[in-house]
């Protein structure tokens, strides 16, 4: 899902996607039973491509493989990452349950006439997603900068 990604940033800028066995794509491989192992799978010694300034993004699985690959490399002696971002979501059992967090968006999104109750943020306008951004404490230039991307990567898939 992340191979869009290279269209949209600099050409001087490599993007590179890991997606472990078992999953998705990769899903008739067997997969790697213990995090550590995926981990060390990633770094073949030496690693020649952390000669530049890098910068890591783990979500939800790859948020808890980024934390034992940067610390398999720290072991090692390698340098760390310029930025690290790390995103996640609620466990299945959970993900629909809301709590006072999603209570109190619901509050604020009534006053939207273009919301669509009991919608999930993709399925609103940009409006209100905007909205549903700022109360996760995404500010208004960086909503800026995304929507600008957004144009960008739209642009790239329509020509």
């Amino acid at each position: 899902m992340f191979d869009i990604w290279g269209d949209a940033f600099d050409p001087s800028i490599e993007i590179v996607a890991i997606e472990p066995p078992g999953r998705l794509e990769r899903i008739n491989e067997a997969p790697i039973r213990t995090v550590e192992a995926f981990a060390r799978s990633l770094l073949p010694e030496p690693t020649q491509q952390l000669d530049r300034p890098y910068a890591v993004l783990g979500h939800c699985l790859g948020g808890l493989t980024l934390y034992e690959t940067l610390g398999l490399l720290d072991a090692r002696g390698h340098r760390g990452p310029e930025h690290i971002f790390v995103s996640g979501t609620r466990p299945p059992s959970v993900l629909r349950a809301p709590g006072d967090f999603e209570r109190d968006l619901d509050s604020q999104l009534q006053f939207f006439g273009d919301c669509r109750a009991g919608k999930p943020g993709y399925e609103q306008t940009n409006d209100v997603l905007a909205e549903i951004a700022r109360a996760f404490g995404i500010s208004d230039s960086a909503l800026q900068q995304l929507t600008a991307e957004e144009s960008q990567i739209h642009h790239l898939r329509t020509r």
